[in-house]
């Protein structure tokens, strides 16, 4: 493909398409700086193109550069505000560079746009444990409506019922968290908080155990 591609170039070198679909060829191949280089060119070329934007965007992140990856996915956006990918990938850089309130404002957004856009809801559930539990406790019911093997969201659900004060709702959801990943600390370390404060202390001196097991060295 690439070939074909470069000799479309050679032909007619203020080919957007071409520009795109050989920058989206490298970033298939992991080739990260020339696939920033082509979709630039693409979207220099096309500066309306929202999703050779987003993808730039995308490419851009790959390569660590957050910053430019951020303002492609926000030229994507401003082209077209439906984008929910765009939304999503800006969430998620804010929430790597620290901004959570900028994070939390885009994930609203891919929401409105996809409600049932499971990645996004558990980031939201995660963004809101410990400030808006029950909102983030009907984004997490949402995605086990749909996703009954989905760990980290029976995990986080489990965090929101003990921190509500229901420890047998958190239990059970822990319960099902371990049984599904096992060989993750994260849920053997919840249940044994849970544990310690109904006072179950050996049952509870069982998890922790476990989750400094096998949690990082």
């Amino acid at each position: 493909a690439i070939q074909t591609l470069n000799r479309a170039l050679a032909l007619n070198p203020k080919l957007s398409e071409a520009w795109f679909l050989r920058g989206m060829s490298y970033a298939a191949l992991n080739h990260g700086r020339e696939a920033v280089s082509d979709l630039s060119t693409a979207v220099r070329l096309n500066p309306k193109w929202d999703e050779a934007w987003m993808v730039l965007g995308v490419a851009q992140r790959s390569t660590g550069e957050t910053d430019l990856a951020i303002k492609s996915f926000s030229e994507a956006i401003r082209l077209n505000s439906n984008l929910a990918a765009a939304w999503f990938d800006r969430a998620c850089l804010y929430s790597e560079t620290g901004n959570d309130a900028k994070s939390l404002q885009d994930l609203d957004a891919v929401l409105q746009l996809e409600p049932n856009h499971d990645e996004a809801l558990l980031r939201h559930a995660r963004a809101l444990v410990h400030s808006r539990r029950d909102e983030a406790i009907e984004n997490l019911s949402s995605i086990l409506s749909r996703d009954r093997g989905n760990a980290e969201a029976w995990r986080l659900r489990g965090l929101c019922w003990n921190l509500t004060g229901d420890a047998d709702r958190a239990l059970a959801d822990l319960n099902t968290a371990c049984r599904l990943q096992p060989d993750n600390y994260h849920p053997w370390l919840e249940r044994g908080r849970v544990l310690r404060t109904i006072s179950r202390a050996e049952d509870a001196v069982s998890d922790l155990s476990k989750a400094v097991q096998l949690g990082p060295a």
